[in-house]
C-alpha cells in the first residue's frame, strides 16, 4: 500500500498522460482488454491482474459494506489483501460483449438484462469521485485527489458482467469493473463490490 500523499504525487504525473488521451471506439483492443480482464478474474490470477494495473495509479476497490461505498486504493493485489475481498465467484461461458446501456439491479426484479457482458461507451460513471466528495468513511480526500479521480473517470469505460443467477445470492454471479485508456493501453483501474439491497 502506498500512502495517500505519495499517491497524489504519482497521480499528478498520471493526469498529464490522461489529458492527451480519451476512450476510443477501437473495439478490437477494447474487446481484448475486457475478455482478458474477465478471464484473469475468473481464474483469480493475481499475476495477470497486477500486470494490467497501472503502476502510477494503482487499483481502486469501491467496497460497499453498508449502504455507502468506501474507497480502497492499492498498487497491487498481494498477500496484504484477502483474495476473497477482491474476487468472487463468476460463472460465465460466453464472451459476447454488448456495447449498450448498462443493466441495473433491483431488489425486486434483480438484473434488468440477461446474463452477459455489458459495456457503456457513451456514459461516464462518477461513482468514484462522488464517493470521495461525500466521504462517508471520513478519509478526507483532497480536492486534488478528487480531481484526479475525475480525470480517471473521463478516460474510463464501466463494464458489468452478469453470470449465472441460479441461487439466492442477491445479484448472483457478477463482476463490475472499469477499464481506463492510458497511453494507448487499457488498464484495470477500478473494481466495484456493491452490497445490493443493503439497509
Amino acid at each position: 500500500m502506498k500512502s495517500e500523499n505519495f499517491k497524489i504525487v504519482l497521480l499528478t504525473i498520471l493526469v498529464f498522460a490522461l489529458t492527451s488521451c480519451s476512450p476510443t471506439n477501437d473495439n478490437h483492443s477494447l474487446n481484448n482488454a475486457i475478455v482478458e480482464t474477465i478471464d484473469a478474474y475468473q481464474r483469480k490470477d493475481t499475476t495477470e491482474i497486477n500486470h494490467i494495473i497501472h503502476e502510477k495509479f494503482g487499483l481502486v476497490i469501491l467496497h460497499q459494506p453498508t449502504m455507502f461505498y468506501q474507497i480502497l486504493v492499492t498498487d497491487s493485489i498481494d498477500s496484504k489483501l484477502s483474495l476473497s475481498y477482491v474476487f468472487q465467484r463468476l460463472r460465465l461461458k460466453k464472451h459476447k460483449i454488448h456495447f449498450e446501456e448498462l443493466p441495473e439491479f433491483s431488489c425486486n426484479a434483480l438484473w434488468s438484462k440477461p446474463p452477459g457482458i455489458y459495456c457503456d461507451t457513451l456514459s461516464i460513471d462518477t461513482t468514484l469521485s462522488s464517493t470521495a466528495k461525500n466521504d462517508y468513511a471520513g478519509r478526507n480526500w483532497s480536492l486534488q485527489s478528487i480531481r484526479q479521480f475525475e480525470e480517471i473517470e473521463n478516460a474510463s469505460y464501466k463494464i458489468v458482467v452478469i453470470g449465472q443467477q441460479d441461487d439466492d445470492l442477491y445479484g448472483g454471479d457478477f463482476f463490475i469493473f472499469h477499464l481506463t485508456l492510458i497511453d494507448k493501453k487499457w488498464y484495470l483501474t477500478l473494481i466495484e463490490k456493491p452490497d445490493f439491497c443493503s439497509a
